[in-house]
């Protein structure tokens, strides 16, 4: 969620901090600040290949319990970026792009 609103101002045409060459910088350090301060929460989640993709190595190779092991766990890391981005971009939407001016022209406020 956090990572898709702080995306979603970054590309913002009516909220445009930074210059167009130092947008992969930007993404790059939000990636980094936001692996950083979740990795001790949830393991840095934002890629559900980092969690699912190990699991199913370990079932082939014949590990028991994989995906039983804390409580199913599994399956936050799959569900809960969808389910944050679906909220994140809800969320830009009512703060921020809500109370962008309108662009008024000669044929209506499109």
């Amino acid at each position: 969620m956090v990572l898709l609103i702080c995306l979603l101002a970054l590309v913002d045409e009516k909220n445009r901090p930074t210059v167009v060459p130092s947008f992969p910088s930007c993404v790059g350090i939000l990636v980094v600040g936001i692996g950083m301060s979740f990795s001790l929460i949830s393991s840095a989640a934002l890629n559900p290949a980092r969690d699912f993709g190990p699991r199913i190595m370990l079932t082939l190779v014949g590990y028991d319990g994989v995906f039983s092991a804390n409580d199913t766990y599994f399956w936050i890391p799959i569900v809960a970026p969808t389910l944050g981005a679906i909220i994140g971009c809800g969320v830009y939407l009512l703060l921020i792009m809500a109370h962008h001016p309108a662009k008024v022209n000669n044929k209506g406020f499109f």
